[in-house]
């Protein structure tokens, strides 16, 4: 099988990662030569999306597409060029416009009484404020004052309640007839609320987990979802309240939930594509721990996925400093790099006792500090 990947950023990385472990053949199409999965595929081409005559043998050659991009008149393309030549399309176009939309997407939520954080000025301070067509943590803003939030130009700007507790995600794959609802997933944020780590399963109560399993199946159905989505939420007093939908294959939590259950999304997604399969039910075999470092100045700090983005092109090293696994652009000679470090062990305590030798290992190379950022 061979997929083609179109984009070489953080969303590659995971799709790089689940083919190989899959035994696919990966080519990756962008135009950026260091993208950071651009030396993990097995092929890359540099170009870009729109020259026609160098990217249709591309896409015609392989099995699938699937977009790891987000710019509309680029998916249009890519879905055309699909339609020409007869290649499967890995991709729901009508569920992404209404993800990448956090305007639309909270609005459908409202409509539907989907739980979610309120609007400003429902809300009271403090609020975040987010862009509305940004996906992650991208212009995301902390605002505790009157007079911060009188000063900003409020136009495209989603403006909702700060609400602390913490974070999970879930993905739903399906077919527009049948869905599943994956494993469950601990989102962990740095100071500027981008995830800096992944653990596979959550550790969630049956409760919560019969909530968010409940908001999963119940959007998957309104959404008719024909390819995936993923949900994040965030546990208040009031119960679960949605934060966003992303209508796309994520980054970090795939390759989380493939060492912990032995689940391959991307695997499931085309399963989907081309027939209607019994739906899968998660069952957590080992604890997944995946989260990013950062190198530098005789420090280790543990940061959101952002220092990955312009780090490329990255390496799949496996055991590299006793860790599982590591996404990279260590080598020995290098005095800073970033890594995403996985780990997984029969328990969260094992699996976090794991990643703190990888860390101990790393220190002895230079005497580095350790801290979370």
């Amino acid at each position: 099988m061979i997929i083609l990947i179109a984009g070489g950023k953080l969303q590659a990385i995971e799709a790089v990662y689940l083919a190989k472990e899959l035994g696919w053949k990966s080519v990756v199409l962008d135009r950026n030569a260091r993208a950071p999965a651009a030396a993990m595929c097995d092929q890359f081409v540099q170009g870009e999306i729109s020259d026609r005559r160098r990217v249709l043998p591309v896409v015609e050659a392989a099995d699938m597409v699937l977009p790891a991009l987000e710019e509309a008149d680029t998916l249009a393309l890519l879905e055309g060029y699909c339609e020409e030549t007869g290649t499967i399309f890995l991709f729901d176009q009508a569920a992404y416009r209404l993800s990448s939309s956090k305007l639309a997407s909270d609005r459908f939520f409202k409509e539907h009484r989907i739980p979610a954080p309120l609007y400003y000025p429902d809300a009271s301070l403090p609020v975040i404020i987010k862009p509305d067509d940004k996906s992650g943590s991208a212009g995301v803003q902390y605002v505790d004052t009157i007079e911060t939030l009188m000063k900003r130009d409020k136009r495209g700007l989603v403006i909702q309640e700060y609400l602390e507790g913490p974070s999970y995600s879930v993905e739903v794959i399906g077919n527009g007839q049948s869905f599943e609802v994956l494993q469950i997933t601990e989102i962990i944020v740095d100071k500027n609320y981008d995830c800096k780590a992944v653990i596979a399963p959550a550790a969630i109560s049956q409760e919560d987990t019969q909530e968010l399993q409940a908001i999963a199946a119940r959007l998957g159905a309104l959404i008719n979802i024909q390819g995936i989505f993923d949900i994040e939420v965030i546990k208040t007093a009031q119960g679960m309240k949605v934060l966003e939908i992303d209508a796309r294959l994520p980054s970090q939590t795939p390759v989380s939930v493939w060492y912990s259950t032995g689940i391959n999304m991307l695997q499931r997604i085309y399963a989907y594509k081309i027939g209607n399969p019994d739906p899968i039910c998660p069952r957590a075999l080992r604890v997944c721990i995946y989260k990013q470092i950062q190198v530098k100045e005789n420090k280790i700090v543990s940061l959101g996925e952002h220092i990955l983005a312009d780090k490329g092109p990255l390496r799949i090293i496996p055991n590299l400093f006793g860790a599982t696994g590591m996404i990279t652009n260590y080598h020995e000679d290098a005095k800073e790099w970033v890594a995403a470090v996985i780990v997984r062990g029969r328990t969260q305590a094992q699996a976090e006792c794991l990643f703190q030798k990888v860390i101990a290992r790393i220190q002895q190379t230079g005497g580095f500090e350790y801290r979370e950022g």
